[in-house]
C-alpha cells in the first residue's frame, strides 16, 4: 500500500462534526450523573421525585438509544442523550401548585446543596402572566438556604436560625440568599411575538463579553429554562387574529390529537406558533437545559363527582386520554411528557352521617384541608406517548412502565406550607 491509498484509507476513517455537535457531546460527558448506581439516571432537576419519573421514559444519558415509533403517521423524534426534557405543567382549576412548584425547582437549581450531582446554575424565567411572586420565591431560597446551611441535629427552630451566633459564624444566609436570586434572570414579555424576540435575544444577552456583561452569572451555565404560563397570550392572539380579518382561522387550543401536518403556512398565527417552537428548540440547543412551562385547559372549574367538594378537583377519571385542550400555542407533542396538578380531594361528609359522627370526623378532614396536599400525574401527551398504540410507549402501557419503574400511581404528591413545598 502506497502512501496515497493509506492517506485516502485514513481520510475515510475521519469523522466530520460541527462545533456545536462537539460542545454537545463535551456538555453530555461532563453531565451530572449518580457515581453510586448500577443504571445511570440523569439528575435533570434535582428533584428525585421528578427526575426519577421523567428517567423511565427518557434513555439513560450514557445510552445511545433513540425513541422510535412503530407508526408511520406518527414517528417520535429522537430522543437522544443529548435532548434534555420538556415538561408541560397543566391543571384543570387555577391554584392547583404548578407556580410553587416552580418556586421550589428554581429553588433547587440555583442553590449549592454540596453533592456532586449537582452544581449550582442559572435560570431563566419568563413571566408572561406577570403573576410571579419575587418576595415568595425569596421566602422559598432562604429557605432551602436554611435547610442546607443548619444541620438537621440543631435544637433551634428554623425561624431562629439566623440569630444563632453558629450560624453567623458558618455562613451570611443572606449573602447566599443574593447570590442565588441574582442568578434567576426574570424576563416580562408583554406579547407573543415579544416572547420569541426575547428568546433570540438571549444570546448576546447572557455570552456577552465580562465588560459588556448585565449580570452576574457569567460563570454558571444555564440549569433551567421557565415560562408561566403558555397559555397568557392565547385571547390576545385570537383577537389580533379576528381583528386583522383572519376569523376563520383564529388560534385554536391544542388538542390531544395528533399533529394532522396541514400547511399552516397562510396562518400568521400558525406561523407565530412556529416561531416560539423554533425559538424554544434553538434556545435549548445552545444552552442544553430542560424546559419548563405551565398551561391552563378548556375545562370546567368543577366537577360533577358527588364523591368530591366543588374546591378539590378528583383528576383520575381524566387519566384515561380524556383531557381537555391546552390554551396553549405549543402541539401536544412539543413537551417530553405532560403532568397534570391537582389539589388532593377531600370527600364530603355523606348525607345519612349523624350529629355527633360528624363532630368526630371534622377535625380529621379539617386537618387534611389545612395541610394543603397536591398531587403530580402524568397524562397522555408528549413526545414520548405514543397514542397511535393504544396509550402504550416501549410496548408498555404508562401504568405498566411507570410501575416497572418502581412508581406505584401515575406521579406524586407535595405539600405547599410557609416554608416552600415538601415531598410525601
Amino acid at each position: 500500500m502506497n502512501a496515497k491509498e493509506l492517506g485516502a484509507r485514513l481520510l475515510g476513517e475521519v469523522e466530520e462534526t460541527d462545533l456545536h455537535e462537539l460542545l454537545q457531546d463535551l456538555r453530555a460527558s461532563l453531565s451530572k450523573t449518580s457515581p453510586n448506581t448500577t443504571t445511570t439516571q440523569a439528575h435533570h432537576f434535582n428533584l428525585p421525585n421528578l427526575d426519577h419519573i421523567i428517567n423511565i421514559f427518557l434513555p439513560p444519558p450514557n445510552s445511545n438509544t433513540t425513541t422510535t415509533s412503530t407508526s408511520p403517521n406518527r414517528p417520535l423524534p429522537n430522543l437522544s442523550k443529548n435532548h434534555p426534557p420538556i415538561l408541560e405543567l397543566t391543571s384543570l382549576t387555577p391554584g392547583s401548585g404548578k407556580t410553587h412548584l416552580l418556586y421550589h425547582l428554581l429553588a433547587l437549581c440555583v442553590t449549592d446543596d454540596g453533592t456532586p450531582t449537582h452544581k449550582p446554575s442559572t435560570a431563566l424565567v419568563f413571566d408572561t402572566d406577570a403573576k410571579f411572586s419575587i418576595s415568595r420565591l425569596a421566602e422559598i431560597v432562604r429557605a432551602r438556604i436554611v435547610t442546607l446551611t443548619i444541620q438537621p441535629s440543631t435544637d433551634i427552630p428554623l425561624a431562629d436560625t439566623t440569630t444563632n451566633p453558629k450560624a453567623r459564624e458558618n455562613t451570611n444566609i443572606d449573602e447566599a440568599l443574593t447570590t442565588a436570586l441574582q442568578n434567576i434572570h426574570i424576563f416580562r414579555p408583554s406579547s407573543l411575538a415579544s416572547l420569541v424576540s426575547t428568546l433570540h435575544a438571549l444570546p448576546a444577552y447572557l455570552l456577552a463579553a465580562p465588560e459588556q456583561s448585565l449580570h452576574y452569572s457569567g460563570n454558571r451555565e444555564v440549569g433551567l429554562l421557565v415560562f408561566d404560563s403558555a397559555s397568557a397570550y392565547f385571547w390576545q392572539e385570537r383577537m389580533s387574529a379576528e381583528v386583522d380579518g383572519q376569523e376563520s382561522s383564529p388560534p385554536k387550543p391544542c388538542d390531544n390529537g395528533v399533529d394532522d401536518g396541514a400547511d399552516d403556512d397562510g396562518d400568521t398565527g400558525a406561523k407565530e406558533d412556529k416561531d416560539l417552537t423554533s425559538a424554544l428548540r434553538a434556545t435549548q440547543d445552545l444552552f442544553g437545559c430542560p424546559i419548563i412551562y405551565t398551561t391552563m385547559t378548556l375545562a370546567n372549574s368543577t366537577t360533577n363527582n358527588s364523591n368530591t367538594s366543588t374546591t378539590h378537583t378528583n383528576t383520575m377519571p381524566l387519566l384515561q386520554n380524556t383531557l381537555p385542550a391546552s390554551l396553549s400555542p405549543l402541539q401536544i407533542s412539543f413537551p417530553t411528557l405532560r403532568l397534570l396538578f391537582s389539589r388532593s380531594a377531600v370527600k364530603r361528609f355523606p348525607g345519612n352521617m349523624g350529629l355527633n359522627t360528624l363532630l368526630q370526623d371534622r377535625g380529621a378532614r379539617q386537618t387534611v384541608v389545612e395541610k394543603g396536599g397536591f398531587r403530580v400525574d402524568v397524562v397522555p401527551g408528549g413526545s414520548v406517548w405514543n397514542r397511535d398504540e393504544h396509550e402504550r410507549v416501549g410496548g408498555l402501557s404508562l401504568k405498566e412502565r411507570l410501575r416497572a419503574g418502581g412508581v406505584k400511581a401515575r406521579g406524586f404528591g407535595f405539600v405547599i406550607g410557609e416554608g416552600g413545598v415538601s415531598f410525601e
